[in-house]
């Protein structure tokens, strides 16, 4: 019996887990370049980014370029897989994201000038206190990997 109690236990403990709620990105954020990792990417990563995060709507906009209508870019897209489309100053991108696990994968088609592939694994500390971005860029010259670690502003 009292092994029967230790597996229902288990189980409730392994179902909730199961159904946590998924990370909140919400928040304004700041790159912070020594703990990152940049290799060859074909645009600056934003140094500053406020993430709107609510239910499946997720927006991004760098600080940086916020009050220029000429250099307006941001990124949104649904944690659904559901593509959708977004400026991303002089270019523009198409971006599909999903779930897996508490990560949440974003794919991003890039179309200008510099046209490329982003795919990116964003991912938060238990703590939520700061954002782990990896980002994989494939464009005609190859492909390259980085790691951007983003901290919240409090």
């Amino acid at each position: 019996m009292q092994c029967l109690y230790r597996y229902i236990v288990c189980g409730a403990i392994c179902a909730g887990m199961a159904f946590a709620a998924d990370p909140d990105f919400s928040g304004t954020w700041t790159l912070n370049e020594s703990r990152s990792e940049q290799h060859r990417l074909p645009v600056v990563p934003w140094k500053t980014i406020t993430v709107e995060h609510k239910d499946t709507q997720v927006r991004c906009v760098p600080v940086e370029t916020a009050s220029d209508p000429k250099r307006a870019a941001m990124m949104k897209f649904v944690t659904t897989g559901k593509e959708v489309a977004h400026p991303l100053g002089d270019a523009s991108g198409k971006s599909i994201a999903k779930w897996e696990g508490s990560a949440l994968l974003i794919n991003t088609l890039v179309s200008g000038p510099r046209s490329y592939t982003q795919m990116d694994r964003w991912k938060l500390s238990r703590d939520g206190l700061v954002l782990t971005i990896r980002r994989q860029i494939v464009n005609l010259h190859g492909d390259s990997e980085s790691t951007l670690v983003y901290e919240k502003n409090q």
